[in-house]
């Protein structure tokens, strides 16, 4: 985390009644600098927060806003529960697969789309 984000981040705890509160923001601020949250940026947020890692892990699994892995530039998600996938969503998802070259959850060789589900 350079010391930018981490000011930022700091300024944020007097917003909110606990620290923690904060977390969500700091975790936007932290995925700005990279595009996505390093194993290594997590525990440096859990230690800021003074969490344990795996609390600030179970955060950025939840959400489907943050990211752990190198994102394109742009994003398609296709909905896949059971309601869309009764309306077709699956074979879908297997044409924009097959236009893009990529599975669900990649990105494609020169880094402009990730397709997500």
């Amino acid at each position: 985390m350079n010391p930018e984000t981490r000011r930022k981040i700091e300024e944020l705890f007097p917003l909110y009644p606990e620290r923690r509160g904060a977390l969500l923001p700091a975790i936007y601020l932290l995925q700005d600098e990279a595009g996505f949250v390093t194993p290594h940026g997590a525990r440096e947020l859990a230690e800021l927060f003074e969490l344990k890692p795996v609390q600030v892990w179970e955060v950025l699994s939840f959400y489907n806003i943050f990211y752990t892995e190198p994102q394109g530039r742009h994003h398609v998600y296709l909905c896949t529960n059971l309601p869309c996938s009764l309306r077709g969503a699956r074979a879908i998802l297997r044409g924009i697969e097959a236009h893009l070259g990529i599975h669900a959850g990649e990105t494609t060789p020169d880094g402009r789309v990730t397709l997500g589900h």
